[in-house]
């Protein structure tokens, strides 16, 4: 149940991170990507993205989760949708201030300030509170679906609370200059960028993956 909750969460992430722009300098380039995400558009990310898909579907999401909206998981609850829809709609609200540019010969960092909901607090809080339910009902006849549900309303709740962006962090996006231009550089899964675009969420989910790595 953990990993399949976690894996809905980094796919809204991984969803969300390719819908980006373009332009001449790694300033520019970085900017519009970051405006790109927020509006979701998707046709001008290729332009100044490396790479196509993320690895996420190859490592930290499961395989019968879809990234794309319109193809979902057969046995996708609706519960499940619907925490899909708020989380993703927290991360494509981030704000964010462009600091340093640095180039040498084709190759270029960009700092970037990301302000936005601290959701990996949401996250990590929300498997406190089910941990101490959980261990009340462990000995009666909850279903493992009554016990997800329970996981997912918890969240829900968690994430609807987040209302103030209080997580900051500051990082720095490489670019590569290439015949076309500057182009972001492939996004890891595990990245700095991708971990201050989703609140924190990238830390926290490897953190209570290792902490509670006996649950499938």
């Amino acid at each position: 149940m953990r990993k399949r909750i976690i894996a809905i969460l980094m796919c809204v992430l991984c969803a969300v991170m390719f819908t980006g722009c373009g332009g001449p300098s790694p300033t520019e380039v970085t900017t519009n990507f970051l405006d790109a995400v927020k509006s979701e558009n998707t046709e001008t990310i290729k332009t100044v993205y490396a790479g196509k898909t993320l690895d996420l579907l190859n490592s930290t999401i499961a395989d019968d989760v879809k990234t794309d909206d319109d193809s979902e998981s057969k046995d996708e609850s609706k519960e499940e949708k619907a925490l899909f829809k708020s989380v993703k709609a927290k991360i494509l609200d981030f704000d964010y201030e462009i600091g340093e540019e640095k180039i040498k010969d084709d190759k270029a960092t960009v700092e970037v300030t990301i302000k936005t909901y601290n959701l990996g607090n949401a996250l990590t809080e929300s498997f406190g509170s089910y941990m101490s339910q959980a261990i009340a009902l462990a000995f009666s006849d909850t279903s493992d679906e009554d016990m997800t549900k329970l996981f997912i309303s918890i969240l829900q709740s968690k994430i609807d609370a987040c209302s103030d962006k209080n997580y900051s962090k500051t990082v720095k996006v490489p670019l590569t200059k290439t015949d076309d231009g500057w182009k972001i550089d492939k996004i890891k899964d595990d990245s700095d960028l991708m971990n201050a675009l989703s609140g924190g969420l990238v830390d926290a989910a490897d953190t209570l993956s290792d902490a509670y790595d006996t649950d499938d």
